[in-house]
């Protein structure tokens, strides 16, 4: 017997081999279509990006720069409460030494205190490195200006390094340094450096060298470590 399938069931049929079947006497469900973006739309999308980026880009640089700027100055506040435990646990004068390079990454950027490290005096008068050279994050300085940082404002010239002093990654022994001294007793002795008499304060401060001071006003954000030399105590003054 012939079996005749009914409109109705070829409807269905046709619906079903699309993927999809409508009800009962209703034309299939058509598969939808997803809209693309219109070229307005994309400009638009593209302008926002750019404006978030001009806002977020700044703001993280500047978080940046204030973190790096933190790690420097602990590096020198770590440095100056180690040169007096030292030089009292041992019963002998430490060296502190303000390490002046360049940037290894800029070889046309000036030659600035980038470091800081500590060296043993020992009983022959000799000089003993007790520590690698804590290096400060790239970018940071301490200013070697007299309005910047006194202990860098001598009539002494900086010492040059020499073969029995250590090696920095990418200078190598190309770099001076200021010196002075801690004595066992955990006071400063800045003769080495040949400050004038003029000097009261005693201080560094550190900032991002591409911020440089205007005269005698340092940076938006810096940190100035003052010493009090009778005694060795370190302050520090941060905006």
């Amino acid at each position: 017997m012939e079996h005749k399938m009914s409109a109705g069931n070829s409807l269905d049929d046709r619906g079903a081999s699309h993927g999809l079947r409508g009800p009962a006497g209703k034309p299939p469900i058509k598969n939808p279509i997803p809209a693309a973006f219109t070229l307005i739309e994309l400009l638009v999308v593209m302008a926002i990006i750019g404006i978030m980026a001009a806002l977020i880009v700044p703001a993280f640089t500047g978080i940046l720069g204030g973190s790096r700027l933190s790690m420097a100055t602990e590096n020198v506040l770590g440095a100056f409460a180690s040169a007096r435990q030292l030089a009292t646990a041992k019963n002998r004068e430490i060296e502190v030494r303000l390490l002046v390079f360049k940037n290894p990454d800029s070889p046309s950027s000036s030659s600035q205190i980038r470091g800081i490290q500590l060296a043993q005096v020992e009983e022959s008068g000799l000089l003993k490195n007790i520590e690698k050279p804590r290096i400060f994050p790239a970018g940071i300085i301490c200013g070697n200006s007299a309005a910047m940082s006194s202990l860098a404002s001598g009539t002494i010239p900086p010492t040059t390094a020499t073969n029995g002093d250590p090696s920095i990654s990418g200078v190598g022994i190309n770099y001076t340094y200021y010196r002075f001294r801690v004595r066992p007793d955990g006071s400063f002795n800045l003769s080495n450096l040949g400050l004038p008499n003029t000097v009261t304060n005693y201080y560094l401060t550190l900032y991002s060298e591409n911020f440089q001071p205007s005269g005698n006003t340092p940076p938006a954000n810096f940190a100035t470590i003052q010493i009090e030399p009778a005694t060795g105590d370190a302050t520090l003054y941060r905006p």
